[in-house]
């Protein structure tokens, strides 16, 4: 059988371009279309707190977001480059829960290429756990 299609997920963590460039080279190796996974999520408060929020930090909080997803779609159109992929890959952003979303799209990938989670990682941020992923 024949892998063609391939999902790594990426994420702001420094393990995260090692990742790309694995996923790449196998890709490569294999002649398959690469996609690029990058799922996030927004801090959720309780309803109470919520109402409490300034809109001007709701705002500034977006824009940290699309400059931060701007920043990985760059860094991963410059791995393709790099690798020769640019037309066998797809860049993902999409909102949501890591682990779920990761799931949902791995379900039409042959493969998943996924990072262990660092224990010393800022916890408001989630990312996708490999071990919820086989069996979600």
């Amino acid at each position: 059988m024949a892998l063609k299609d391939f999902l790594v997920v990426v994420d702001d963590t420094p393990a995260s371009a090692a990742r790309l460039d694995l996923a790449a080279r196998i890709a490569t190796r294999c002649d398959a279309h690469l996609t690029a996974l990058y799922a996030f999520t927004d801090m959720v408060f309780p309803g109470y707190i919520e109402a409490e929020i300034p809109q001007e930090l709701r705002e500034s909080q977006r824009q940290s977001r699309k400059d931060q997803t701007d920043r990985m779609a760059a860094a991963f159109d410059e791995a393709m480059r790099h690798h020769g992929l640019t037309d066998r890959s797809e860049w993902l952003a999409q909102e949501g829960d890591p682990t779920i979303t990761a799931a949902v799209r791995g379900r039409y990938a042959d493969l998943i290429v996924v990072g262990q989670p660092d224990p010393d990682r800022d916890r408001d941020q989630p990312v996708a756990q490999p071990a919820d992923l086989l069996f979600e």
